[in-house]
C-alpha cells in the first residue's frame, strides 16, 4: 500500500473513531469511580474556589490538584459535559502522531493509537500523557 494510501486510511480511522467516542462522550454520564470521586469534584472546587481550602477538602486525596482539575473545570464551566475531556485529549494526541508521522514512518507512529481504545468516557489524564510525550519525541 502507497504511503498516500496509508496516510488516508489512518486518518479516515481517527476522524471515525473520533466521531464515534464524541457521541458517547455527549450521551453519556460520567460514571467510573475515580472520575465522580476525584476528578470532578476537585474541578468542581476549583470552580468554587475552595480547592485551597484545606477545611472544605473531604478526602485526603483532595490535597493533590493538577493540571488536568483545570481542564476539566473549564469544561465544567462552560457546561459541557465532562466527558468531552479526553475527546480534547484526542484530538492533541492526534496532532501529534501527525506530527510524528512526518519524521517517521505513519506504521510507527500509529502504534500510540491504542490509547484510543482506553475507556474515552472517563476524566483520568492518560491520553493527555500520551500526546505529552509524542509532542515531545
Amino acid at each position: 500500500m502507497q504511503k498516500t494510501n496509508l496516510n488516508f486510511f489512518y486518518a479516515f480511522l481517527f476522524i471515525f473513531v473520533l466521531l464515534s467516542l464524541t457521541y458517547a462522550a455527549l450521551t453519556t454520564k460520567a460514571v467510573e469511580l475515580d472520575s465522580v470521586a476525584y476528578h470532578i469534584p476537585l474541578a468542581e472546587k476549583i470552580l468554587n474556589g475552595t480547592v485551597f481550602n484545606k477545611a472544605a477538602l473531604s478526602s485526603p486525596f483532595h490535597y493533590y490538584p493538577a493540571a488536568s482539575e483545570l481542564v476539566l473545570s473549564v469544561l465544567i464551566f462552560f457546561h459541557l459535559p465532562p466527558n468531552l475531556f479526553n475527546i480534547f485529549g484526542l484530538l492533541f494526541l492526534g496532532g501529534g502522531v501527525y506530527m510524528l508521522s512526518k519524521r517517521v514512518d505513519i506504521v510507527l507512529a500509529s502504534l500510540f493509537l491504542p490509547v484510543w481504545f482506553r475507556i474515552i468516557t472517563t476524566q483520568s489524564v492518560d491520553v493527555w500523557l500520551i500526546a505529552y510525550i509524542i509532542y515531545y519525541i
